[in-house]
Formats: structure tokens, C-alpha cells, sequence
């Protein structure tokens, strides 16, 4: 029970902190940056690149999963979220290769 609410309370966090970047321009280096250094460590670009062609994908709830698997930091997945889920797509241009 303590889980399933501490996983509740993560995604709503997240989500809310989702809202408020989506907003935001988002630094095509940046973003470069973390999908480098925190995403294809695991998966490789290819993998990454085709999830971010998702357009259903629920990206807070991914983000947050992948974030206590990967250990990474707060920042670091403020930083990813505000990534993949930019309406200009700017993660894709600046991080995965152009078919």
C-alpha cells in the first residue's frame, strides 16, 4: 500500500511539474546532453529515438520509471521530461539521426 501511494505521489508530482515545463523552450543542447548521458546508457539511441515517436506515450510516468532505475537525480529528470515532452519536437532534432 505505502508503495503504490509513494508511486502515486511520484507521478503526480510529476505530472504537475510537467504542466509547468511544457511551457518552457527547451535548450536543444540540453537536451542532448541528458538523453546522452541518462537514456541511451541503458537503451542506445536507436531504442530512445523510436520511444520518443510515440505520440501516446505517458512520458512523467516513463521519466519517473526510468529515473529510480537509472538513480538519476531530480534535475536530471526535470531536465528529460522537459525533453521529450516539448511540442516542437526538440529533443528528436537535436538527438536522433534523420531518416
Amino acid at each position: 500500500m505505502n508503495k503504490l501511494l509513494g508511486m502515486l505521489c511520484a507521478t503526480v508530482c510529476t505530472l504537475g511539474f510537467a504542466a509547468i515545463v511544457s511551457s518552457a523552450e527547451v535548450n536543444p543542447q540540453a537536451c542532448q546532453q541528458v538523453m546522452e548521458n541518462s537514456c541511451t546508457k541503458c537503451h542506445g539511441i536507436k531504442r530512445t529515438c523510436t520511444t520518443l515517436e510515440k505520440t501516446d506515450a505517458n512520458w512523467p510516468a516513463i521519466v519517473a520509471d526510468m529515473a529510480k532505475r537509472g538513480k538519476l537525480s531530480q534535475e536530471v529528470q526535470d531536465q528529460a521530461l522537459a525533453c521529450v515532452t516539448s511540442a516542437d519536437g526538440t529533443v528528436k532534432g537535436a538527438f536522433c539521426p534523420q531518416k
